[in-house]
């Protein structure tokens, strides 16, 4: 008999009575032992539980688990609850090992629930993550305090980049380093897959496996490829050179040496506070001299081993010291210092110690028209040059200043920190971001960096004249700087490991 209502309501308090019967049925089955029977008592992982398959693959088996009493009876109605327990990726970052999601939904989360159905049963959908690895999807029945954990086994997907360590290095002629290479899928789990390596520009460097060996100097890129995916390493092969540096340290600037291939980092155990007034070797190599204490007014010579040697106290009248360098046989030492509202006075020192000569002439104000900074001497110890001011908001000049007098003569040439070659043929600056050569005399000024590069002031020559160490910046002034080495004779410009990038105040040292 067909059975018609006519309306909404009624239906809906049938449908809700024939729920209760149900319900009431399933309770009378269990209580006479004749309901649904469980393969075990408590929770059971009875399909879905193991699995095997690349990141990110949507399992077609759900996991399903079933929920008994201690006579083997089905419990339906009771919430299991399924949360993706946490994993590690490469880089760190904890994320969901898995996901999970109801059987009637398309979304997936860390957590859903579902209630046991008259077999004891609930089920979830189940999606690999992005690690490779062992994942878990816990099952838990709270009410009945039980749980269980499901786990399966998640593979690397395709290969998708290449891993190269070091990413971009350097290395002397004849010195080699070996690449390390892996690759890795879009997640950066590893794949275990091979990998080749080829030199793109072999006179430079030479590459046998993963061996890099340098053969002349300048710019090579090694290529490797794996799994249909290429990535490229870069290397420099360098002059041999020792750089002293200074760099922020934990507790303030700290002095070090470090080879041009970014090896034999060492840092100069200095009992004082560097101030970052310039630095510069004595001929031999066997210390370096520089600005110390408050606002650079003290004068100390050290040793790469750390002995310090106070040459000018904090309380001389010189001021703040900004600029050094070492005469050729190492006995004196320059500096340029300034005590009043704006000058730079060039001074020299024994090596001994005793109060400072000045060397810079004379002239009518000091205070204002007396400015001589950054001295850097002829090989010969005969003249000097310095860039000067005209007024604080002028652009810097070059002058050669005589030693003997203090006379200052005018190169007419726009520029600033000027370093004399150890030739003593050339004096190299900056000027408007790039890096120039000029003859002592003032002529033939030329412009040795490119022109659509940035260079910062602050440069160093190699002892044999033909290097410079220049800081290149990439962008703009508010970018970090890296440390380049220039050819002077070719203008080939090879840049320096990353690591050197906080090295600042670079001094070549001419005998390491």
């Amino acid at each position: 008999m067909l059975l018609k209502f006519g309306s909404s309501l009624v239906g809906s308090r049938l449908a809700n009575t024939l729920a209760v019967v149900l319900a009431a049925l399933v309770l009378a089955c269990r209580n006479d032992g004749t309901g649904p029977r469980v393969a075990a008592s408590g929770l059971s992982l009875v399909a879905g539980s193991t699995a095997t398959d690349t990141v990110d693959a949507q399992l077609v088996q759900a996991l399903v688990v079933e929920v008994g009493d201690e006579s083997g009876l089905a419990i339906p109605g009771v919430v299991a609850r399924f949360t993706a327990l946490p994993v590690r990726r490469p880089d760190g970052v904890v994320v969901a090992g898995a996901l999970v999601g109801r059987l009637s939904a398309a979304g997936k989360g860390t957590l859903v629930v579902d209630t046991t159905d008259v077999r004891g049963r609930a089920a979830a959908l189940v999606q690999l993550g992005p690690v490779a690895g062992e994942v878990g999807v816990e099952v838990s029945v709270p009410e009945l305090g039980l749980a269980d954990t499901a786990r399966f086994t998640v593979l690397h997907g395709s290969a998708d980049s290449i891993g190269l360590t070091p990413a971009d290095s350097a290395l002397f002629i004849a010195a080699h380093y070996v690449l390390t290479a892996q690759v890795l899928d879009r997640y950066n789990n590893v794949t275990g897959d091979a990998v080749g390596f080829s030199a793109v520009n072999a006179s430079v460097a030479d590459v046998s496996g993963a061996t890099v060996t340098g053969k002349a100097y300048g710019r090579a890129a090694v290529v490797a490829s794996a799994g249909g995916v290429r990535d490229t390493a870069w290397t420099s092969v360098v002059p041999f050179g020792v750089l002293g540096v200074s760099a922020p340290g934990p507790a303030g600037i700290i002095l070090a040496t470090v080879r041009l291939d970014g090896s034999g980092f060492a840092q100069i155990p200095v009992a004082h506070t560097y101030t970052g007034a310039g630095l510069a070797w004595a001929p031999d190599g066997s210390y370096l001299v520089g600005g110390f204490d408050s606002d650079a007014r003290a004068l100390y010579r050290v040793t790469p081993a750390g002995v310090s040697t106070l040459v000018v106290p904090s309380g001389t009248s010189v001021g703040q010291i900004s600029a050094v360098d070492v005469s050729a046989d190492g006995q004196l030492i320059y500096f340029s210092a300034g005590n009043c509202n704006y000058n730079e006075i060039v001074y020299r020192v024994s090596l001994a110690g005793g109060g400072p000569q000045r060397v810079s002439a004379p002239v009518g104000d000091e205070c204002f028209d007396m400015v001589q900074a950054d001295v850097s001497l002829a090989p010969d110890g005969l003249q000097a040059v310095v860039d000067h001011y005209a007024t604080p908001y002028a652009p810097s000049e070059l002058q050669v200043v005589d030693i003997a007098t203090g006379q200052a003569t005018p190169l007419n040439i726009i520029g600033s920190h000027p370093k004399w070659s150890p030739r003593g043929d050339r004096i190299a600056f900056v000027d408007n971001g790039r890096v120039w050569v000029v003859s002592p005399d003032g002529s033939g000024a030329n412009a040795i960096s490119p022109l659509n590069m940035l260079f910062q002031p602050g440069l160093t020559w190699s002892p044999d004249g033909e290097w410079l160490v220049v800081h290149h910046q990439a962008i703009s002034w508010n970018s970090t700087t890296q440390l380049v080495l220039v050819r002077v004779a070719t203008r080939e410009m090879i840049p320096l490991p990353p690591s050197f990038a906080r090295w600042d105040n670079p001094a070549w040292n001419p005998a390491p």
